[in-house]
């Protein structure tokens, strides 16, 4: 049985870093183009990481850096503009 619960930005943050690591998720976010966007993706991911690191600190500017699964590449997941997630059977709506 799905359950939904409300859940706040900056807890969402957190509870996905903490309860996906390599486990697929499904997000929902509204693009910079104004359409909303469902996307399934993992965080944990190696592949394409060179070591090199990034330029900048993603949580600087409220981004997660997740692994997107149908497009196979790295996306940044706005956390401003996420409405809603679904990990564990459970979906969860940013309020």
């Amino acid at each position: 049985m799905k359950t939904t619960n409300a859940i706040s930005r900056n807890r969402a943050a957190e509870y996905i870093s903490r309860e996906t690591s390599g486990l697929i998720f499904t997000a929902h976010f509204v693009k910079k183009d104004g359409t909303i966007r469902t996307m399934n993706c993992r965080t944990g991911v190696k592949v394409g990481v060179t070591g090199a690191g990034m330029r900048y600190d993603p949580r600087k500017f409220n981004m997660l850096p997740v692994y997107d699964m149908r497009n196979r590449g790295w996306r940044m997941l706005t956390l401003s503009t996420l409405i809603s997630f679904n990990i564990h059977g459970e979906t969860f709506v940013v309020v």
